[in-house]
């Protein structure tokens, strides 16, 4: 609806009421050396699952497209009923695929390709 566009673009109306703020909710944190992966997500996800749980579900993934997508597909079976938009990249070697010269960055269904 209208209340998402409000926040993306700076809807005045919308600001007049004080209960509604374009500020994102962000944590900063140091990297450790043993981090594997970071999951970007909207509160589509996590409105149904806590980080603990959406950590579990993909750990033992190496794909980060078809973590992703099992995200995506979880959150929506749980019935989330707010976008759901996540991104998974993987920090190690862990995971298989390889990107070819010719690839490029393509967005398919709100995941990155």
């Amino acid at each position: 609806g209208s209340l998402a566009v409000s926040r993306a673009l700076g809807d005045l109306n919308f600001k007049e009421i004080p209960m509604v703020i374009p500020d994102p909710h962000i944590n900063e944190m140091e990297m450790k050396e043993e981090d594997e992966f970071l999951i970007i997500a909207c509160d589509g996800l996590f409105d149904v699952f806590s980080d603990d749980a959406v950590v579990d579900m993909i750990k033992s993934i190496e794909d980060p497209q078809v973590a992703a997508t099992k995200l995506k597909d979880e959150a929506f079976n749980a019935g989330s009923m707010d976008n759901i938009s996540v991104v998974v990249i993987h920090f190690k070697d862990n995971h298989k695929n390889e990107l070819s010269d010719d690839c490029e960055l393509k967005v398919l269904k709100g995941l990155w390709k």
